[in-house]
């Protein structure tokens, strides 16, 4: 079946009588006013409709030589521009949340500078004394309160021993500390 004389009609056509009508308001009208009592108006229609899909099954709606040039039929889109709508500006709250975490660790690192300091200025040279001297400056968490190692949650034995942090006095197992 050739198409290439096909004339392509195109607006709000009745699909009786294919009389373009403007808007979809005087479709319905006339519709209503001349087709509205035949009996053979829902097989033309059917009618019409598989001849539009045996249209466009076959590509003709797709062919540029039916159409014209396919950039023809891009869609353009025009951005406005919009107004501004209300803003908040939150660095306040973020500046006042970061120096509250930012003092933390700072006061956190000097308070570990400071135990570092202590336990290297007055280390005895006697180890029986070392003992004594760390456990001054660093008050050590007792063995009776740890049962595991807080890293790695493995129980402590004759196997796994417990290590004091010397800086924190914390216990952690041979292999987290």
């Amino acid at each position: 079946m050739s198409h290439e004389n096909v004339e392509i009609i195109e607006g709000f056509l009745c699909p009786i009588c294919y009389e373009d009508l403007g808007t979809i308001l005087g479709l319905h009208s006339h519709f209503n006013d001349k087709h509205g009592e035949e009996k053979d108006i829902l097989s033309a229609f059917k009618g019409i409709i598989g001849k539009a899909k045996t249209i466009f099954n076959e590509g003709l709606l797709n062919d540029s030589s039916l159409l014209g040039k396919k950039d023809e039929f891009k869609e353009v889109r025009v951005i406005q521009e919009q107004k501004a709508g209300v803003s908040r500006s939150f660095t306040a709250e973020f500046k006042a949340l970061r120096e509250a975490k930012v003092s933390y660790k700072v006061t956190k690192t000097n308070q570990l500078l400071v135990r570092l300091d202590k336990l290297v200025s007055g280390l005895p040279l006697e180890p029986s004394k070392r003992k004594a001297h760390e456990q001054n400056v660093v008050q050590w968490v007792t063995d009776e309160d740890v049962k595991m190692c807080p890293e790695c949650a493995k129980s402590f034995g004759i196997l796994r021993r417990r290590h004091h942090c010397r800086l924190c006095g914390s216990i952690q197992c041979h292999e987290c500390s």
